[in-house]
């Protein structure tokens, strides 16, 4: 009598971990299925930026005024889907769903950091382009907690645009090319407006190289 009453409750603990996990997982899916969906109007719009290059520009301040303002939207879309990202992975279940979403928003934030670059060259904006790249482990986590902190502060002042990249993580093999193409060779290495600045810098310095000051 007491074996079956030890087997009914293991079979039952057994039971409510195995809905658990199958609700979590579901959970999951559902919460990836709308980053993805997101990602998805973003790169809509991003792309909609880019082809106005296409379009035979008359009026060359309304074009720029145009796209300055898309560009604007969208990096502060960027910014909000990156905080909600990073809930997503601390609460996520499955490790490879979190990846598989990332991996598609980075794509696109290399897409928009492109069209910043071709839309800066052309309309002549004062906005300093900003690549941080950071570690996707805990191996930065002190100097690069610092550094994304002080970019948080001083974001406000709108004299640049700063796009967060993972260093040297082999879920995204693709961001190697902007390490090499700016010779950064480890986490925590800031590139502003192409100068690279490899060591932690007082706030009051970084605020004057960003154009804050």
């Amino acid at each position: 009598m007491a074996k079956s009453v030890y087997l009914a409750a293991m079979i039952a603990t057994i039971a409510i971990i195995l809905v658990g996990f199958f609700s979590v997982s579901v959970a999951d899916d559902a919460k990836a299925k709308q980053f993805n969906s997101e990602i998805n109007q973003f790169v809509l719009e991003n792309e909609l930026q880019s082809s106005f290059a296409d379009f035979d520009v008359n009026n060359k301040e309304v074009y720029c005024t145009i796209v300055q303002q898309g560009i604007a939207n969208l990096s502060k879309s960027a910014s909000i889907f990156e905080a909600q990202l990073s809930t997503f992975k601390e609460n996520s279940f499955n490790t490879t769903e979190f990846y598989s979403v990332k991996r598609n928003y980075l794509l696109t934030n290399m897409i928009l950091f492109r069209s910043f670059l071709r839309a800066r060259e052309y309309c002549d904006f004062n906005t300093k382009p900003v690549l941080f790249f950071y570690a996707e482990d805990k191996s930065c986590e002190e100097e690069c907690g610092v550094i994304g902190a002080q970019l948080f502060d001083l974001k406000d002042c709108n004299s640049f645009r700063a796009f967060n990249f993972p260093y040297n993580w082999p879920t995204y093999e693709f961001i190697k090319i902007l390490e090499v193409k700016y010779g950064v060779d480890k986490p925590g290495t800031l590139v502003i407006d192409g100068e690279r600045i490899d060591s932690l810098q007082p706030k009051e310095v970084l605020a004057k190289k960003l154009g804050c000051v």
